[in-house]
């Protein structure tokens, strides 16, 4: 009787604890090529777009041109601590799509033929000849957006590494040694990144967590922030 009452105890306060975890959560409707898609972000994180829109710029004039920023999360702490020219603590989320295909719906028989093409070509990504040809323009853009003169150089990327190939994303971990320089002041850094390849509510999205690194540790942290923004994704969109 005591081991039932325990038990039922522990489901109490489990089932507490998911209540308030799903209070602390904010679902975002972004518009992606005409279909509105869900996403969840924690307590604390605000969009970009509408907390830090010259953030929100600049992030999307370092992206390719084919490429369109839909939304980016930062904590409002880690906006603080950007502007004391601080690292941020917690992971910053990109959704992005490619602009050619946003507006075309991803059939499941489309996307399950695609799947292992895209699966085979993170191997074949030489993400250092791509920085090289593509990080002037990347930081002409950024001058552009901030009036500020931006230069942007990377160190050695090496490849995308997979680690997750499930029925509704590819992903994938990336560290990212960059060196950048604005109105003349340097920063370097290294920078962990995950990214996912996925299907949601009929669509291709692109979805990143951005890191910093603390010093030499694994891809665990910046995978599993990861994971969780993706996961909680596909589960709200499952019936679009």
């Amino acid at each position: 009787m005591r081991g039932m009452t325990m038990w039922r105890r522990g489901v109490a306060l489990l089932a507490l604890a998911w209540s308030f975890s799903l209070a602390a959560e904010t679902v975002v409707p972004l518009q992606i090529g005409g279909a509105e898609l869900k996403f969840a972000v924690g307590e604390g994180y605000l969009r970009s777009s509408e907390a830090a829109p010259e953030l929100h710029a600049t992030m999307a004039a370092a992206l390719p041109p084919e490429n369109r920023l839909v939304e980016a999360f930062i904590t409002e702490g880690d906006l603080r601590r950007q502007a004391l020219g601080l690292p941020g603590e917690l992971a910053v989320f990109q959704v992005q799509v490619l602009r050619h295909v946003e507006a075309l719906g991803v059939s499941e028989a489309d996307w399950q033929r695609v799947r292992p093409e895209l699966a085979r070509s993170f191997g074949m990504i030489d993400v250092d000849a791509l920085a090289r040809t593509t990080g002037d323009e990347a930081s002409q853009r950024m001058s552009e957006a901030t009036g500020l003169e931006v230069g942007v150089r990377f160190g050695e990327l090496g490849k995308p590494q997979p680690y997750g190939d499930d029925p509704r994303s590819l992903r994938f971990v990336l560290r990212m040694p960059v060196t950048a320089a604005v109105a003349g002041q340097t920063q370097q850094m290294t920078l962990q990144l995950a990214g996912a390849v996925a299907h949601i509510g009929g669509r291709l999205v692109f979805v990143y967590a951005i890191l910093p690194d603390a010093g030499g540790e694994d891809a665990s942290r910046v995978r599993a922030a990861l994971d969780g923004f993706v996961d909680r994704a596909l589960a709200l969109n499952a019936a679009s």
